[in-house]
């Protein structure tokens, strides 16, 4: 996409968010999925950005798609939403475009870039995380099919999905899991053997309206055509580029929310607050910071478009964590009546940076250790 038709989109982007999102703050609150804006979202054509023109979508790549998604969330002010909207037009092309068969891609890629289908991504399991060691779902074959049975967790999207990604164990031998991925039909589409819960243990109360459910399959039959990628590569091909790619190109969203969060903090201040020295130092110093991650964001998105790995993650994390340390000092020290709004925007910064804060403490023993392999 030529940067002109990506600032004409970068627009429409900012003009819903404006118009339809943020006029709604108790959408952070809501326990209800906001079914209306993702029909809006289809109707105006923001749900398929990074499909193929040939079904449908507009063909970003995830650069900019990383742009997109950082203007969309500065102006959105709601980044649960933004969350699901950004996982649903990325696993659409990273998993069903990019690994489908033809087939695969006729029949879902349309419904996909449409928004009438949503793609949600079941992986992590009760009391196991992602950690392949503890998986246990199955997909077992039978002739020309295969029939799953397993439980998943903190399935993003997956109250309202059309369409699952289904990580499962195919086969194993001397202890170890081989995993495939399947495209299992959910909703509408399901031919029955799925059953959807809440998250209600652990329970997730932030991050609304963002909908994250556990999924039971039970002894659900799909042909062998579902088969997403290569037999006992599922893990490789999906698991570990889906948590790459998506930490990746969700830094644009990171750079958003900071933007959106200041404006909120903008507009809790009096005249007199305004004019203070210390409100004004604030807000300049996070003119960088802000600055800072934009720019992280878009070097993991251009790493990731070119599959190659990137360590800004941790860098932009440890920017916004800053930024969020010295915006609680403000308030305090301050004494800024702050809105409902903000309080629960800055609630969803807060718990999911501390979920964020221990992969990036991982990463930086990893990092830690290579470094000092090569330099000690």
């Amino acid at each position: 996409m030529s940067e002109a038709n990506l600032a004409q989109l970068t627009e429409r982007l900012e003009a819903f968010a404006t118009t339809h999102i943020a006029t709604r703050p108790d959408l952070l609150k809501s326990e209800d999925f906001p079914h209306d804006l993702w029909r809006d979202l289809g109707d105006e054509g923001l749900m398929g950005l990074c499909i193929d023109p040939a079904f449908g979508g507009l063909g970003l790549d995830f650069v900019a798609l990383s742009k997109a998604s950082e203007a969309f969330a500065a102006r959105a002010a709601c980044p649960g939403l933004v969350m699901s909207w950004l996982g649903h037009n990325l696993m659409g092309r990273l998993l069903v475009q990019n690994i489908g068969t033809t087939a695969q891609k006729e029949t879902w890629l349309p419904k996909i870039a449409t928004g009438e289908v949503t793609v949600a991504v079941a992986i992590s399991e009760p009391g196991a995380g992602a950690h392949p060691k503890f998986l246990t779902s199955t997909a077992t074959r039978d002739g020309d099919t295969f029939r799953i049975n397993g439980e998943k967790a903190f399935v993003t999207n997956g109250p309202i999905a059309g369409l699952f990604v289904v990580l499962a164990i195919t086969a194993e031998t001397d202890g170890r899991k081989e995993f495939s991925a399947f495209l299992v039909p959910g909703g509408s589409y399901s031919s029955g053997g799925i059953t959807i819960r809440p998250m209600d243990e652990p329970k997730i109360d932030f991050l609304k309206p963002s909908p994250h459910g556990r999924i039971t399959f039970k002894d659900v039959v799909v042909p062998a055509d579902n088969l997403l990628g290569p037999l006992g590569e599922g893990f490789e091909v999906v698991s570990r580029r889906v948590r790459h790619i998506e930490d990746a190109v969700g830094l644009g969203c990171m750079s958003g929310n900071l933007t959106a969060q200041l404006r909120l903090l903008a507009a809790c201040l009096s005249d007199t607050q305004k004019a203070d020295d210390d409100v004004l130092e604030f807000f300049g110093s996070m003119i960088p910071r802000q600055s800072g991650i934009s720019v992280l964001a878009e070097d993991a998105a251009m790493c990731a478009a070119q599959d190659r790995g990137a360590r800004a993650g941790g860098a932009a994390g440890a920017l916004m964590a800053e930024a969020q340390k010295a915006m609680a000092n403000l308030v305090t020290s301050k004494g800024i009546k702050t809105t409902q709004h903000f309080d629960l925007f800055t609630r969803d910064m807060s718990k999911s940076g501390n979920i964020a804060r221990t992969a990036r403490q991982i990463q930086a023993r990893k990092n830690g250790a290579a470094w000092l392999e090569e330099n000690a």
